[in-house]
């Protein structure tokens, strides 16, 4: 499992470094894009004359994604416990874009960022388990990566926002027979991300947490005993890394 974990982080890093140098190729046939400004010592790159259009506000993205989905019984009285000895690992991508409504200078910004997940893990005891997601949060940005034409190497961002998200969860008790989660939940969410790259690449390291908890039961049979269910509580957590389009 270990070694899927490294493989995987490894082909996210790997997309994003070919995506990045697709489009440094695309940038260099572009007259006068990538050293319009060369030479000049201000956060805003943005030609004085140049009229803002709806396309200078938008950046699109895509990336890779690890989702770990804790699961927890909550017991009438005491503490949750996890549920699982090793709680479901989710690897995905991503796509998606951000749309800018305000800037300073190009140096900050405030803009809004849909995007959607798509994520699989399979384990030989449970089989395949599914989750789809779809995030939305209002962004507030600070460097590289604010806007379109920012020439910070670094900087980084904070946003709040709703993470809509279906779950296909198969699970099993030690002899009974296989059950399964399948359930739609939203929850209130955070995220922060490091920006960093600047010009023609942009790269975004982005972790982001469900706020609030949502509820569903646990079923479990084992053999010769009754079925049981238990209250049971499910938070969504996440790392990815995306490059974005300029």
């Amino acid at each position: 499992m270990r070694n899927l974990q490294y493989l995987v982080i490894g082909f996210c890093l790997a997309w994003g470094l070919t995506m990045g140098s697709v489009e440094q190729l695309k940038a260099q046939n572009r007259p006068g894009f990538r050293d319009a400004n060369a030479g000049r010592t201000l956060y805003n790159s943005r030609n004085i004359q140049r009229k803002t259009t709806f396309r200078d506000r938008l950046q699109a993205h895509t990336g890779g994604f690890m989702q770990f989905f804790p699961v927890y019984i909550v017991p009438p009285q005491g503490q949750p416990v996890e549920a699982f000895s090793f709680p479901p690992m989710y690897y995905g991508v991503n796509i998606g874009g951000q749309y800018e409504f305000w800037n300073k200078n190009d140096f900050i910004s405030a803009s809004v960022n849909p995007a959607m997940n798509v994520s699989l893990s399979y384990s030989n005891w449970a089989g395949l388990s599914f989750m789809w997601q779809m995030p939305i949060f209002a962004t507030f940005r600070i460097g590289s990566n604010c806007t379109r034409y920012n020439q910070n190497n670094f900087g980084g961002g904070v946003g709040l926002g709703v993470v809509s998200s279906y779950i296909l969860l198969p699970y099993r008790a030690e002899g009974g027979p296989p059950q399964r989660i399948s359930q739609f939940f939203a929850s209130p969410a955070i995220m922060a991300e490091l920006n960093f790259g600047k010009r023609v690449n942009r790269y975004s390291i982005r972790f982001h947490m469900d706020l609030l908890p949502f509820s569903s039961k646990l079923r479990v049979e084992e053999p010769n005993q009754p079925p049981l269910e238990y209250k049971a509580q499910f938070r969504n957590f996440g790392i990815g890394f995306m490059y974005y389009f300029r």
